[in-house]
């Protein structure tokens, strides 16, 4: 089921689903009230679990109340953030509640939903959490989640995943004198075949947010392959001139030249991190 929203945001959270009427309950040590008891789709005891990274896993039990299968079809911010943390469903495979069913989430399952740069543990962070099913009915759940220490009473919880099966060689950030965009490019190597459907998130030597931006020719979304045994690239190449067509880029202000720029790339099997340099063109 396709998502109706996706507002930036720099938080990495982890969302999966085992699902089933005989799910296991997830790891909890801190009562939630984040949704109030409803009727048709409720969200229990939610939790995030921070992880060494910064990401951070939701742990949650989902109660489906009505007499249709719900499948997690979202998760946003209410407010609209430019920059700054990004939260987004990353789909592997379906992730379904059977009707007047049960799911847990935070354990090994096919759907991911994630923040980068997660708070600090005694932190709490709203969003909603949405769910629809084909008969076209949504059910939007807001969360006020705290974030809580990997200690092991969370041993059962997801931890976040980083990838090493999928590398970008000679990945660069291009400035041109008195050009606003400055043009990403490099090589896509991988061992699997994977794609991510989500705009990368990036930060600079010091840890800071900077935004990773894509223009498109076509209005249609953002997306990047690897494919096992080839080369794909991603970008133009030279001459990095300003224009339309499908490019990724950053603002030519937020980078400098020599620098170099961690991008982290959500592949649906995990995060690819990949260390950009700032070169001049």
């Amino acid at each position: 089921m396709l998502s109706r929203r996706l507002l930036p945001v720099v938080l990495a959270l982890l969302l999966v689903a085992a699902c089933g009427s005989e799910s296991k309950p997830p790891a909890k040590a801190v009562p939630s009230t984040s949704a109030a008891p409803r009727a048709d789709v409720e969200v229990l005891d939610p939790v995030l679990v921070r992880n060494e990274n910064g990401l951070a896993t939701l742990s949650a039990r989902i109660l489906n109340h009505t007499d249709k299968v719900v499948a997690i079809s979202n998760a946003y911010f209410d407010d609209a953030r430019p920059e700054g943390p990004q939260l987004r469903v990353v789909r592997t495979g379906a992730v379904n509640i059977a009707a007047d069913g049960k799911a847990t989430l935070g354990h090994e399952a096919p759907a991911a939903v994630r923040i980068a740069n997660s708070p600090g543990a005694g932190a709490a962070v709203a969003f909603t959490l949405e769910f629809g099913n084909d008969a076209g009915d949504w059910y939007s759940i807001p969360l006020t989640v705290p974030v809580v220490a990997r200690t092991a009473t969370y041993n059962d919880v997801t931890d976040s995943k980083i990838i090493t099966s999928i590398k970008v060689e000679n990945a660069r950030i291009t400035v041109v004198p008195g050009q606003r965009k400055a043009y990403v490019d490099g090589t896509v190597v991988g061992t699997i075949d994977d794609s991510a459907w989500d705009l990368p998130t990036a930060v600079d030597a010091d840890g800071d947010p900077v935004a990773y931006r894509h223009q498109t020719a076509t209005g249609g979304p953002y997306g990047m392959a690897a494919r096992k045994g080839k080369r794909i690239e991603i970008g133009s190449g030279a001459p990095y001139k300003d224009g339309e067509g499908d490019a990724d880029y950053f603002d030519a202000k937020d980078v400098t030249v020599g620098e170099t720029i961690m991008v982290t790339i959500p592949f649906q099997s995990g995060d690819a991190i990949v260390p950009f340099k700032v070169v001049a063109g």
